[in-house]
């Protein structure tokens, strides 16, 4: 009895410590918000350049129009963005046969943009291919049959730290909600992961939606993209940002950024650049 007294008198205190505080936020200058993820894929590679908005403005946000974009590797090769619809989003399509981002090879993201110039680099890791993505019969907690989980196969590279980001496609669909972000370390979820192992269970079945099974008739595309070590503290702090709620919750910051103004005066700089290496399968 004291017990349950201890736990009512508790649940009494905490509801009535319950109150709705209305927050005024400062609205402070926006800033050039460059989004720059492009790959050895033969897709059209994209870079988005907007401006920040405040917290609670959930109108589309303005696109930075007018920037020269280039990405420069460090062979030589200059390869130029261009925004064609003044949206922001500034593009580049590769030749037949041939890709941005070489294994090995550092790139340099350059934008000049309203009298300021803004720099970034990135070099390409190593990805392995994906073995085979497997399914196997799942069922519910009274044994039935419930749909098929699916399980992907890769080695990491041996000798190395390996960082990665995992994409899962549900019939062409992106898992792409707050929590979906995944990412691993030599095949493994947390650092340092397992060097020149097979990729471990959590890992391999992490294409699994919340653990929900695909059905017959379900496709799945997984793409295994390489990341350096910085991107994915970057991706970590993105993702812990996403997670950052309830009674512990921390204020809200910015994540770091790697895109640096080098000259001029303009708007300060948020976002990342990275280039990887990409490996898929569909099934």
């Amino acid at each position: 009895m004291r017990n349950l007294l201890i736990i009512l008198g508790s649940t009494i205190l905490l509801s009535s410590c319950e109150k709705v505080i209305d927050v005024e936020l400062k609205n402070e200058d926006p800033m050039l918000v460059v989004d720059a993820f492009i790959n050895n894929d033969t897709t059209v590679q994209t870079i988005s350049l907007q401006y920040s908005q405040p917290y609670f403005d959930e109108n589309p946000s303005t696109p930075a129009i007018g920037a020269l974009v280039k990405v420069i590797s460090a062979e030589g090769d200059t390869f130029n963005f261009v925004d064609n619809n003044n949206k922001g989003l500034y593009q580049f399509t590769a030749s037949p046969g041939d890709t941005i981002c070489k294994v090995g090879v550092n790139y340099r993201l350059w934008i000049n943009y309203s009298g300021s110039i803004y720099e970034a680099s990135s070099t390409v890791g190593v990805v392995p291919p994906i073995d085979s993505i497997k399914f196997s019969e799942n069922t519910d907690i009274q044994g039935n049959p419930n749909g098929y989980l699916a399980e992907l196969f890769a080695n990491d590279p041996a000798n190395d730290f390996n960082f990665y980001r995992i994409k899962t496609y549900k019939n062409n669909v992106l898992y792409n909600d707050a929590n979906d972000l995944n990412l691993s370390v030599n095949g493994g979820i947390n650092y340092p992961g397992y060097d020149g192992a097979l990729f471990i269970l959590p890992t391999r079945f992490s294409i699994n939606k919340n653990g929900e099974p695909y059905e017959i008739g379900d496709s799945v595309k997984v793409e295994l993209l390489s990341i350096n070590r910085d991107t994915w503290e970057y991706f970590s702090e993105v993702r812990n940002q996403i997670n950052n709620e309830g009674l512990f919750a921390i204020p809200t910051t910015n994540v770091r950024t790697n895109i640096i103004r080098t000259s001029g005066t303009g708007v300060n700089a948020q976002g990342w650049f990275c280039t990887s290496a990409l490996n898929g399968r569909m099934r």
